[in-house]
């Protein structure tokens, strides 16, 4: 999603992704190294500005690069709607009935 919003604003960007192989030396040696408040991934370096949760990046994206609607509640009630289906597709992601569940979530999943 953050890519997303740096790709259509035309934005250069570095994605510095982690692979599974470095996830240990990325926990032991890098996380806390990194002077972030809450050191988590994924994580936003720009300019000053350090951050970490993926709602933070987006919000703080949106809002710099002039993607957020000028209705703020109206914004928040979109954020959230897509974080809860986030969350609907997290929880059928991990399900071992992934395959029985995949098409419930994706007959109610709401399009904008």
């Amino acid at each position: 999603k953050q890519w997303y919003q740096r790709r259509v604003r035309g934005v250069d960007w570095k994605d510095n992704a982690i692979p599974v192989s470095d996830a240990a030396i990325f926990i032991n040696e890098k996380k806390e190294n990194l002077g972030l408040d809450f050191p988590n991934l994924p994580y936003l370096f720009d300019g000053d500005v350090k951050l970490t949760e993926s709602l933070a990046i987006m919000r703080y994206l949106g809002r710099k690069f002039d993607m957020m609607p000028d209705d703020v509640a109206k914004g928040d009630m979109v954020e959230l709607v897509i974080h809860s289906q986030r969350m609907d597709l997290n929880k059928i992601c991990y399900s071992p009935d992934f395959e029985n569940l995949k098409e419930g979530f994706i007959t109610k999943l709401r399009v904008f």
